[in-house]
């Protein structure tokens, strides 16, 4: 991924530092939260457009695709941008994710979307 600093980053997507994306699997129940920092956080609901059975990580099924989807719109303030990327969202970041408990900086996703919207076209490469 191009590493963009603060001062690149679209409009459209939120540019907060501090939050961080937490994830936990237990068997077959899975949880995602976003930790906003001082005691602020908020679990994540799946939207139920590609998994009935919600959230997953660690492939690049329907239940990545769910999760890549509802973190772009919780960071991006373009809906419509974020049904774009998403999917390449999950190849770059979601679907690598090997491990039942994870905590991952909004950067991460954010570096990824990017990524994702230079690629289209849909923002000017800034490298």
């Amino acid at each position: 991924m191009a590493n963009h600093s603060k001062s690149e980053v679209p409009e459209h997507i939120t540019t907060k530092e501090e939050v961080k994306f937490i994830g936990i699997r237990k068997g077959f129940n899975t949880q995602v939260k976003i930790d906003y920092g001082e005691g602020a956080i908020q679990e994540l609901k799946p939207e139920g457009k590609h998994s009935p059975d919600g959230f997953n990580w660690g492939y690049g099924g329907s239940g990545p695709a769910e999760l890549a989807l509802v973190i772009c719109k919780s960071i991006m303030l373009d809906e419509e941008l974020a049904e774009q990327v998403y999917q390449d969202v999950k190849w770059a970041v979601i679907a690598k994710i090997q491990t039942d408990t994870w905590v991952l900086p909004i950067d991460i996703f954010r570096e990824a979307i990017i990524d994702s919207l230079s690629m289209r076209g849909l923002i000017q490469n800034r490298e």
